[in-house]
């Protein structure tokens, strides 16, 4: 994505416009976001017995065969600790908010209703 904003150049006092590119995931960090129809391909559950233990990160494929990552808080259903099995190899619909992690971007989901399975 490019921005243009007018700036004042120092030397010659003059109002110049600049233009600064920027990584459109970059831009929407920590926005909203949702994406459809995403193929689970690979799913990981951490295991650390730390505060994260049970979040799963999902490895999805949307139908260009981009790979998207989605990831969760320990997720729970009916009390009970939601695992990667019950998204592994299917499809799915993601709500959450644009996330960082380890050098990559991905979607981050804090309930499990905002994870709909086809």
């Amino acid at each position: 994505v490019e921005i243009d904003r007018e700036e004042k150049d120092l030397v010659t006092g003059d109002i110049v416009t600049v233009t600064k590119s920027y990584a459109f995931a970059e831009m929407a960090m920590s926005t909203s976001v949702s994406m459809k129809n995403l193929k689970v391909i690979d799913a990981y559950t951490t295991n650390n017995g730390g505060e994260n233990q049970g979040a799963i990160s999902l490895t999805c494929q949307d139908a260009s065969g981009k790979t998207i990552i989605v990831r969760t808080v320990p997720l729970h259903e009916n009390g009970a600790l939601v695992t990667q099995d019950k998204y592994l190899g299917k499809t799915i619909d993601a709500k959450g908010i644009v996330d960082f992690y380890d050098g990559e971007y991905q979607i981050k989901v804090f309930f499990v209703g905002d994870i709909t399975i086809h």
